[in-house]
């Protein structure tokens, strides 16, 4: 009877992994398709960092397509010596079926860069959008 119990666990198990395993290519389906129009210049990034920068980019982005339909987004980064260390200058730019919009960030860390100069765009999106839906 243990041993049909063990049994019976180690199915479910591998029921669960290849659930995750749907559920994290559905995932990687969409990240893919919100992804086909961003650029990035400037970027000489590790497997593990691009991917960390991308799951940034996405997250922002699903934010974003929220309020309006992103056409195009180019993300361009210019790595100058501070010292001992790296700051990371990021310029954003995306088009939006309301307008374009442009952002400017800088920091030590490259991801915090990004994920600033992004969110600081969707909030004009936000803010775009809200004064639009006030005007009517």
């Amino acid at each position: 009877m243990q041993a049909l119990e063990k049994l019976f666990k180690d199915v479910k198990l591998s029921n669960r992994a290849l659930r995750k395993q749907e559920f994290d290519s559905k995932l990687d389906e969409e990240k893919r398709s919100r992804l086909k129009n961003v650029e990035l210049s400037g970027f000489q990034l590790e497997d593990v960092e691009k991917e960390m920068l991308l799951g940034i980019i996405s997250k922002a982005l699903e934010k974003a397509e929220k309020t309006c339909e992103i056409e195009y987004a180019k993300i361009s980064m210019k790595k100058s010596v501070h010292g001992k260390t790296f700051l990371h200058e990021i310029k954003c730019s995306m088009k939006t079926r309301i307008g374009a919009f442009n952002a400017k960030e800088s920091h030590y860390n490259m991801f915090r860069a990004v994920a600033g100069c992004l969110e600081k765009i969707t909030n004009e999106i936000g803010h775009k959008t809200r004064i639009a839906r006030q005007e009517r």
